[in-house]
């Protein structure tokens, strides 16, 4: 829930910023894909996962400087 919320705080704040040449697709493509990144490389320091950590992404996932 904590992680939904952050994001959505992020999703919205960049949007209402609505610059020049913003493209809010390729925003969260971009967004998207290094969550996954961070998720992977969080998993990837656990020795043994389980199926919930391996399948979900937390607010530790969420990158800050997209």
């Amino acid at each position: 829930d904590r992680a939904l919320d952050i994001l959505t705080n992020q999703i919205t704040h960049v949007i209402k910023g609505n610059q020049v040449g913003f493209a809010n697709g390729r925003y969260i493509r971009n967004l998207f894909e290094s969550m996954v990144m961070n998720h992977a490389r969080r998993v990837a320091k656990i020795d043994s996962p389980s199926i919930q950590e391996l399948k979900e992404l937390s607010e530790n996932d969420i990158p800050k400087d997209l």
